[in-house]
């Protein structure tokens, strides 16, 4: 069994869609055997985050309150990406509500040049795949299977199929080659060093 903390942010009297990916998360990790708990951290404003993320990166979520090592982060949006800890993996969801329904808003306050910007950095945005259309393309590949949390109509809830499964078996063969291929010039000395660079980049 590990012990696991789920990290977020999460601006005051909001209740985003990342708190329910976080206890489905949570929910999912006790269903498993793990000892599993949301982690809060705070989200400032648009334009003001320096100091949410300087709070982040100052928390400590090596131990929990009783003492107890916690052996895995997982966070879930900015600025939780800037947790600390040896062993920690980022999801990277987008939910920069600014460039979708808060968009008319946030234009009315910028300068006509940060319009410009902010307006092609929405358009980026915008083009790449989010994660409905892609759930919506395993879906129609019968890869992944989706229904409605009959407990909140928002959230549905994907599983993978046997089909989604036995593809897997099919490719993962070819992942580990390539993996392996990739990091064949590197020593053992190499590799570990790599592992600590990528650490570094993720801190």
């Amino acid at each position: 069994m590990s012990t696991v903390a789920v990290v977020t942010s999460s601006p005051p009297f909001v209740e985003g869609g990342h708190l329910v990916i976080a206890r489905a998360l949570v929910t999912a990790l006790r269903e498993a055997g793990h000892a599993a708990d949301v982690v809060l951290t705070p989200q400032n404003r648009f334009g003001r985050q320096a100091a949410a993320y300087a709070a982040t990166w100052l928390t400590d979520v090596g131990q929990t309150a009783d003492g107890r090592t916690v052996d895995q982060v997982i966070s879930l949006r900015f600025p939780s990406y800037a947790v600390r800890h040896p062993r920690h993996v980022c999801w990277l969801n987008h939910t920069m509500r600014e460039y979708y329904d808060l968009w008319p808003a946030f234009r009315a306050q910028l300068s006509s040049v940060n319009q410009k910007k902010e307006g092609i950095r929405r358009r980026m945005i915008h083009r790449a795949p989010d994660v409905t259309r892609m759930l919506d393309r395993l879906v129609r590949q019968s890869v992944v299977a989706r229904v409605r949390n009959p407990d909140d109509r928002r959230e549905s809830i994907a599983t993978i199929t046997r089909a989604g499964l036995a593809l897997l078996e099919r490719v993962d063969p070819d992942l580990q080659r390539a993996q392996a291929e990739l990091t064949s010039p590197l020593s053992e000395a190499e590799l570990r060093r790599l592992s600590r660079l990528c650490d570094a980049l993720v801190p």
